[in-house]
């Protein structure tokens, strides 16, 4: 058996140490910088031809795209391609776990499921895209603890092995429109978590999914309550752990010790009259929109990233009388100035010291300065939590 390892961040890496110990011969690749990796896995070259007719099997990282070209010449081969979360269910059919996903608040739920059966004297973990790989759970040491999987789209794509207890798919707005061409084809990927569930195994939905998946409400489903994002994560989580049989009582123990997960519309200090919130976490437009609800007023935006290919400009509506001045970083800064110009005073900062420096500049008292960037990091940053802690860090040295 041999397969092809495409992609060696921390899915990507974790994989070939797993198949190298189940003895499958394994071939690495990325398109950057090489990571440590044990002796025995061989390194395809860049650019080189691939020789299709060795290879049984290609495991794909959630950040390559379908248009790579060996992600592509493995589809037209005809060898099968999977994801990693995929090679995992492979391994964990037998486990207790539930799957959450959607655009935002998939973390968070992630983490109040895993806290809720804790508290409630169960073994739990929140694993996968939250930052554990899935993979490393087959050779976990302790193999009788309920799996809370937050799993994103781009892990989703390449599924198929029936493993979950019960799902959620929790919203859906416009995110990674550089990868997929429409939100239907966006909200397919989502919806592709269905294929994970047991027979009978209920899948929640937010009842703002069915003219994207029509489909799923066919199925065994329970729709969300219409309320606000917080009281969604909170029902979401609550239908999920009831599943394992946790009372009400015990949920309602467990949500008054609930730490929010940081970089998530976060306090960070109030120096002279001035309010910082750290909302690193926010990569797309719909969460600088709850963060900008959230917050109500006087408040100076600093946004900005990888440019994903939304279109800005519904921002607008909910600038007014909200948002004072906006302080643009990254490579989607340009665009967002000409989308949304006219709707607030805007400054063209290049760097999040320079934005926070400038804004701090022109704050006044009872002002909030809030990092909400509605994009990615990766222009600049490693990943969010990155982005965080360096704006963490550069309010604290104020």
């Amino acid at each position: 058996m041999k397969t092809l390892v495409i992609g060696l961040g921390l899915s990507g890496t974790s994989v070939c140490r797993f198949l190298l110990q189940k003895g499958i011969e394994v071939i690495a690749y990325d398109d950057g910088e090489i990571p440590p990796l044990e002796k025995d896995i061989a390194i395809h070259p860049k650019g080189a031809a691939f020789d299709w007719q060795s290879c049984d099997q290609v495991v794909v990282s959630p950040g390559i795209s379908p248009s790579h070209p060996l992600y592509d010449g493995a589809l037209k081969s005809g060898v099968e391609v999977i994801s990693e979360v995929e090679l995992a269910f492979r391994y964990l059919s037998h486990r207790k776990m539930v799957g959450i996903t959607g655009t935002n608040g998939k973390s968070t739920v992630t983490l109040l499921v895993a806290h809720l059966l804790q508290e409630a004297g169960l073994k739990a973990r929140a694993v996968g895209n939250i930052g554990e790989a899935l993979i490393n759970e087959v050779l976990h040491p302790d193999q009788t603890a309920i799996l809370s999987i937050e799993l994103s789209s781009f892990q989703l794509e390449r599924v198929q092995t029936k493993s979950l207890m019960g799902g959620v798919i929790l919203n859906l707005t416009p995110d990674h429109l550089d990868r997929y061409p429409t939100m239907e084809s966006y909200a397919e990927a989502k919806g592709k978590i269905s294929t994970l569930l047991h027979p009978q195994a209920p899948l929640l939905l937010n009842r703002h999914l069915q003219p994207y998946l029509p489909h799923l409400f066919q199925g065994n489903i329970q729709l969300l309550p219409n309320e606000d994002r917080e009281q969604e994560n909170i029902s979401a989580a609550r239908t999920l752990v009831k599943l394992f049989g946790v009372s009400d009582q015990a949920i309602e123990k467990g949500l008054k010790t609930f730490q929010k997960p940081p970089h998530r519309i976060e306090f960070v200090r109030e120096k002279e009259g001035i309010t910082y919130f750290n909302d690193s976490k926010s990569t797309n437009l719909d969460s600088t929109i709850h963060a900008l609800l959230t917050l109500k007023q006087n408040i100076l935006l600093i946004a900005g990233g990888l440019d994903k290919g939304f279109n800005f400009s519904p921002w607008k509506e909910f600038f007014h009388n909200r948002v004072k001045s906006l302080f643009l970083i990254g490579q989607a800064a340009h665009r967002m100035e000409k989308e949304l110009q006219s709707c607030v005073p805007i400054y063209q900062c290049g760097t999040l010291k320079e934005a926070l420096l400038l804004a701090k500049t022109l704050a006044k008292k009872g002002d909030q300065v809030l990092l909400s960037p509605g994009c990615s990091s990766y222009d600049q940053f490693q990943n969010y939590a990155d982005r965080g802690n360096q704006f963490k860090a550069l309010v604290n040295s104020l």
